[in-house]
């Protein structure tokens, strides 16, 4: 669980996305303490906690909590961080986005890696890992779990999206910042490159094409749970 690539992200990786130069006494070279991540600790067989996701290495899935945030309007996003652009975003989490790129190299994500990013729609399909994605809630006494795609709705169809995997990329490292950390995207509607999972469908170029759906998302500021897992079948898309 704890292999070299996690170890040096442990270590490395700062609040701000930034990789420092830390050492392995929390420090950077010149002696001044970071941020790093919190201490990834097991709480069950095969199942880890890192700050708070779980990671559940055997099912190749993780989780961790969320909130409502836009139930009617444009949904460029799906979820981002409390500081990236809740103007426009289904959901909100306190979760950093760069603990939730260590959760997925935990499980086995290698998102775009050098691939390069595609210009447009056009220009090929985004590289990466095909993820699901599924949200959980409490209504009554009940629990729901509904996939990501039904809480968006595709206005140039009239109907929910179309159901089906989402794309790991991973973000990217730009002048030595994870572009993650620094924009708050988690998971986008739109093409976006500095979030950590595009959406792989016709028209993720068409910023007016996704909005809520207002039928399928729970009132504001409900509590969810966000789960996340590698796709380990061969899409059928």
């Amino acid at each position: 669980m704890r292999n070299v690539v996690c170890v040096w992200l442990l270590r490395n990786f700062n609040a701000t996305g930034q990789v420092s130069d830390a050492k392995a006494d929390g420090s950077d070279r010149a002696g001044r303490p970071t941020n790093g991540l919190p201490e990834l600790q097991e709480v069950s067989r095969g199942v880890w906690r890192l700050g708070k996701i779980l990671v559940n290495k055997a099912a190749k899935a993780i989780e961790f909590p969320a909130v409502v945030n836009l139930r009617e309007g444009i949904a460029e996003y799906f979820l981002v961080h409390k500081s990236g652009k809740i103007h426009e975003s289904v959901f909100r989490t306190d979760v950093e986005p760069y603990q939730i790129h260590v959760a997925m190299l935990l499980i086995g994500a290698q998102g775009a890696g050098t691939n390069a990013f595609p210009e447009s729609e056009q220009a090929g399909p985004i590289p990466g890992n095909p993820v699901r994605i599924e949200i959980g809630w409490k209504e009554g006494k009940r629990e729901k779990l509904l996939s990501a795609e039904e809480f968006v709705r595709d206005v140039s169809k009239g109907a929910a999206m179309e159901k089906g995997t989402w794309t790991y990329n991973g973000a990217r490292q730009f002048q030595n910042v994870f572009t993650a950390q620094e924009t708050g995207s988690i998971v986008s509607c739109i093409t976006d490159p500095d979030t950590l999972i595009n959406n792989p469908r016709r028209r993720r170029d068409d910023d007016d094409n996704w909005v809520s759906n207002t039928r399928k998302v729970p009132p504001d500021g409900t509590l969810v749970r966000v789960v996340i897992k590698l796709d380990v079948e061969p899409s059928r898309r």
